[in-house]
């Protein structure tokens, strides 16, 4: 099989370079609902090679693999039908030698594959290669040759690229697309550099349930799963339970873009489609399911919601109190909506003293007489006096438990917020690609 081309570039790079190959650099975010599932399926076809030639080797030929993999689709993790002429040929070939009807053909492959693969169902399909705006093509033959040659150009096989460096990738690729979107950026992505400040805040241990009320493409629990890998990584650990992660998103293409991110990542999630606030989907016993932990990096000050919604609340998420408006004395429902999400303290057993609740964790400056060796004092424009080198204090041992909202719809991110209550979950396992 052919090898990785143009070496010297890194993956980042090269997977800019196939964005824009499409209209350039300006143009690619709008074309983000065609490049992305491509090199999702790239990403797909690699593997499904590496996993055929697994199979051959067993068999002793391509042939018979494809063969039995047909009859026994469980022996893959993503059957996909598509079969090269020689079998000996790699399963992306049937897509990069398309010459005529490009859009349409591609259409109907990405559509068969999510056919025999229900979890891609909705995911990969949605996208119509061969649409028409006025009769005219919205993105023609040719920019799509263009676009599958570019890909063409490196392998994403197993032995190729790891999950968690072709994971950064596709993120990075989310992040240009986010760059190039405007306003509308934070529908789907949390910067980098936020998302990591968050997930070392949630302290995820193995094993936990975290959830994302409004997830957008699952960047941040695709974090929370890194930073426990990390500390795994410090404490010598090769076994544990990943996490188990949960979210909802209401765009229908940044739901797809969530679960897309999930598998390239190969970590394993489940991500609901909807309105979080008016119809949650994680429910137990007709009650709201609680977990672990709550990440949620939502929109702010919007005012889709009504006093009528809030109070007509079928979960019971908002306090109520008498002659006080619900979006008052919620907080616009963000924090209380997130706080009926986390599970609640255990109470002690009665054979066991009950332990002082522990004050919500406030990080303050400590002023010191004098500032440590090597730093000077300097007076801020507050005009209080202030070292170069601050030293913080924590007043309780846990961090506070912060929340976010509690809907799904969010076309602008403001802030982040986040909730880390105490909790254990049942061990999972994860599948490996």
């Amino acid at each position: 099989m052919p090898g990785n081309g143009q070496n010297g570039k890194s993956l980042e790079s090269w997977i800019w370079d196939a964005a824009c190959s499409i209209r350039g650099a300006k143009e690619a975010s709008k074309y983000k609902d065609y490049i992305l599932p491509l090199i999702f399926v790239k990403r797909l076809c690699d593997v499904f090679d590496d996993e055929l030639d697994k199979i051959a080797r067993k068999v002793g030929s391509r042939k018979k693999a494809f063969d039995l993999v047909k009859l026994d689709k469980e022996l893959v993790r993503f059957y996909l039908p598509l079969k090269p002429k020689d079998p000996d040929e790699p399963v992306w070939s049937v897509i990069r030698k398309l010459s005529d009807k490009i859009g349409l053909t591609l259409t109907t492959y990405l559509r068969d594959i999510a056919r025999e693969n229900p979890r891609l169902s909705g995911i990969i399909d949605r996208v119509d290669f061969n649409a028409t705006t006025h009769g005219q093509r919205d993105i023609d033959d040719h920019a799509l040759s263009n676009l599958i040659e570019k890909i063409s150009m490196k392998r994403l096989g197993l032995a190729d690229v790891e999950a968690d460096i072709i994971g950064r990738s596709y993120e990075y690729l989310i992040r240009k697309f986010a760059e190039g979107s405007g306003q509308s950026a934070g529908e789907f992505y949390t910067p980098k550099e936020v998302g990591i400040i968050m997930a070392g805040i949630m302290d995820p241990e193995p094993g936990m349930e975290i959830y994302d009320p409004c997830c957008g493409s699952a960047g941040l629990l695709i974090k929370c799963q890194l930073a426990l890998e990390e500390r795994m990584s410090l404490r010598s650990k090769s076994k544990y339970a990943p996490l188990r992660l949960y979210g909802q998103e209401y765009t229908p293409e940044t739901w797809a873009m969530a679960n897309m991110n999930m598998i390239i990542h190969d970590m394993e999630g489940e991500i609901e489609i909807g309105d979080t606030f008016r119809n949650p989907k994680f429910r137990r016993d007709n009650h709201l399911q609680t977990f672990d932990r709550v990440v949620a990096n939502p929109m702010w000050n919007q005012n889709w919601f009504t006093e009528k919604d809030y109070d007509n609340d079928e979960l019971d998420r908002f306090p109520k109190v008498p002659d006080t408006p619900a979006t008052r004395r919620t907080g616009g429902g963000s924090s209380t909506s997130l706080q009926a999400s986390t599970k609640k303290e255990r109470p002690p057993s009665s054979s066991t003293p009950a332990r002082p609740r522990a004050a919500p964790a406030t990080r303050t400056p400590t002023r010191k007489k004098k500032c440590e060796s090597g730093s000077s004092s300097r007076t801020s424009s507050k005009g209080s006096s202030t070292c170069r080198r601050t030293s913080f204090t924590t007043q309780a041992p846990r961090a506070s438990s912060s929340s976010s909202a509690g809907t799904s719809r969010r076309p602008e991110r403001k802030r982040s917020f986040s909730s880390t209550p105490p909790g254990n979950s049942p061990r999972a396992t994860r599948r490996t690609t």
